[in-house]
C-alpha cells in the first residue's frame, strides 16, 4: 500500500507476500486474490512493473549511455531492436509473457504461503500412553541409571525400616498383655501362700526376667529419610538441568526454518508452562508418589502376612480396579494433552495482538478481538473444567473399591482370628494398615495420574 501512494514510475516485485505476518496472507490468499491482482494490473496498469521471481541482484549501475559503454549484451540487443524497429511488433507479446510471467509467480507464491501458513498452526498431538521412551530420557538425563537404583533403593530401605518399627509395635503391645497377666497370676499365688498349700515355682520359673518391656528398645533413626529426599531432589535437579538445557541448545542451533513453521507462541509454552512443569510440579508429585506407593506396598504385604487369606477378595477388586484406572488414565491424558494444545494459541494470540495493537486501536477493532480472545480462551477452559470432572468420577469409584476391601478385610480377620491364632497386636497392626490404605490408594492413584500426565510436558519438549 505505501509503494502504491508513493505513485512512483517503477516497480519491483520482489517476493510481496513475505512482507506480511501469516494472518494477513491468508487473508490475502482466501478472500483478495482478485483485488491483489487488480492492484498490480488495474492500478499500475500504466507504471514499470519489474517481478523479480528469484536471487535478484544489481547487475551494474550507471547512466543508459554508461551502461551501453560497458558493453552488456542485453542493452545492446534492445539497442538494436528499436533502432531497426522491430520493438513495436513484438512489444504486445512481451508485456503478454510477462504478465503470464507474472501471474505464475503469484499463484505460486500464494500457493507456497498457504502450505506454510498450515503447517505453522498444526501442531502435533500425541496419542495414547506417554511412550516409555519419554520416562527413560527423563529419568536418566541427570545422574543415569546408578542414581535412579540409588533412589529405588533408598525408598525400600526406608519403607522396610518403618514396617519394621510397627512390627517391634505390635510384638510390644503383645508383651506388654502378656506381662500384666502374668504379673496378676504372681500376685495371686503370692496372696494365697499362707493359706493354701500351692506350688507356684512352676509359674515362676516360666516367667522370663526380660520380659519387661521397658527393656524393648524401639530405634528408629529419620537419617535414611533426610538422605531419600536429599538424593531424590539432587538426582531431579540434576535431570531438570540436562533437559532444559538440550531444549535450549537445539532450539539455538536450529535452522531458520523452524521459526518459520512454529509459532513464538508455541515456543514460549514449550520455555514457560512445559518447563515450568518439569522444574516444580514434576519433582514434587514424583516424590510423593514413590513414597505413597511405598507405604501401600507396605499396606498389602502386612495384611496379607498376618492374615494370607486376605489375598482372595484383593484379586477380583484389582482386576476391578485395573479396568477403571486403564480407563480413567487413557482419558485424563488425553485431556491434559488438549489442555496444553489449547495453551498455545493463547500464547500466539497474545503475542500477535502485543505487536499490533497500534493497529487495532486505529481501527476500533478491540471488541473483535477481545471475542476472539474469549473463543480461545473458553477452548482451554474446556479442557481443564474436564479434567477435574473425570478426576472426581475416578475418586468416587476408587473410594468405594477401597471401602469395600476394608470391610471384607475386617470382618474377615476378626471371624478367623481363633482359626488363625491372631493376637490383639497383629490385628491392630493389621487395621492400622487398612486404614492407610484406604485414605492413600486415592491419593496415590490421583499422584500418578499427574504424575503421567505432567510427563506429556517432557514428551513435548524432548
Amino acid at each position: 500500500a505505501r509503494a502504491l501512494y508513493s505513485d512512483a514510475d517503477i516497480y519491483l516485485f520482489d517476493d510481496t507476500l513475505s512482507a506480511v505476518d501469516g494472518t494477513v496472507a491468508n487473508n490475502i490468499i482466501k478472500k483478495k486474490v482478485s483485488k491483489y491482482q487488480k492492484c498490480i494490473n488495474d492500478y499500475l496498469k500504466e507504471k514499470t512493473r519489474i517481478l523479480i521471481s528469484h536471487q535478484g541482484k544489481i547487475e551494474a549501475e550507471g547512466t543508459y549511455n554508461q551502461l551501453l559503454d560497458s558493453h552488456l549484451k542485453e542493452l545492446s540487443c534492445t539497442d538494436k531492436t528499436i533502432s531497426s524497429g522491430e520493438f513495436d511488433s513484438s512489444v504486445e507479446d512481451t508485456v503478454d509473457e510477462v504478465e503470464f510471467e507474472n501471474k505464475k509467480k503469484l499463484s505460486e507464491d500464494l500457493k507456497l504461503k498457504q502450505e506454510l501458513i498450515k503447517k505453522e498452526r498444526e501442531e502435533v498431538q500425541q496419542k495414547g500412553a506417554v511412550g516409555w521412551n519419554s520416562y527413560a530420557s527423563y529419568f536418566t538425563a541427570g545422574t543415569g541409571y546408578f542414581g535412579l537404583i540409588g533412589v529405588i533403593f533408598l525408598f525400600l530401605t526406608a519403607q522396610a525400616m518403618t514396617i519394621s518399627a510397627d512390627y517391634w509395635l505390635s510384638i510390644w503391645s503383645n508383651l506388654e498383655e502378656e506381662f500384666e497377666y502374668k504379673q496378676k497370676l504372681i500376685k495371686s499365688c503370692l496372696q494365697n501362700l499362707e493359706t493354701q498349700n500351692v506350688n507356684c515355682t512352676q509359674i515362676l520359673f516360666d516367667i522370663d526376667s526380660n520380659t519387661d518391656p521397658s527393656s524393648i528398645n524401639l530405634i528408629y533413626d529419620d537419617r535414611e529419610r533426610s538422605y531419600k529426599i536429599y538424593l531424590t531432589l539432587v538426582c531431579t535437579a540434576f535431570i531438570v538441568v540436562a533437559v532444559r538445557s538440550v531444549a535450549f541448545f537445539i532450539v539455538r542451533d536450529t535452522s531458520i526454518r523452524f521459526y518459520d513453521l512454529n509459532p513464538i507462541g508455541r515456543i514460549l509454552n514449550r520455555f514457560s508452562k512445559d518447563t515450568n512443569n518439569m522444574d516444580e510440579m514434576l519433582t514434587l508429585y514424583l516424590y510423593d508418589f514413590c513414597q505413597v506407593a511405598m507405604v501401600i506396598l507396605g499396606g498389602l504385604v502386612v495384611p496379607i502376612s498376618v492374615n494370607p487369606w486376605l489375598i482372595l477378595p484383593l484379586v477380583p477388586l484389582g482386576f476391578v480396579f485395573f479396568l477403571i484406572k486403564n480407563y480413567f488414565i487413557s482419558t485424563a491424558r488425553e485431556l491434559k494433552r488438549l489442555d496444553n494444545i489449547g495453551r498455545s494459541p493463547l500464547f500466539v494470540y497474545a503475542n500477535t495482538t502485543i505487536e499490533g495493537i497500534s493497529t487495532i486501536r486505529v481501527a476500533n477493532k478491540e471488541k473483535i478481538l477481545a471475542q476472539e480472545f474469549n473463543v480461545l480462551t473458553d477452548y482451554h477452559t474446556r479442557a481443564c473444567f474436564a479434567f477435574f470432572v473425570v478426576n472426581r468420577w475416578f475418586g468416587l469409584r476408587l473410594d468405594f473399591l477401597c471401602s469395600l476391601y476394608t470391610i471384607i478385610t475386617l470382618f474377615g480377620s476378626l471371624l478367623l482370628k481363633d482359626y488363625l491364632g491372631l493376637k490383639p497386636g497383629q490385628v491392630g497392626l493389621l487395621m492400622v494398615y487398612l486404614f492407610q490404605l484406604f485414605h492413600l490408594f486415592q491419593w496415590s492413584i490421583a499422584l500418578w495420574t499427574n504424575v503421567e500426565n505432567l510427563m506429556t510436558s517432557i514428551e513435548r519438549i524432548v
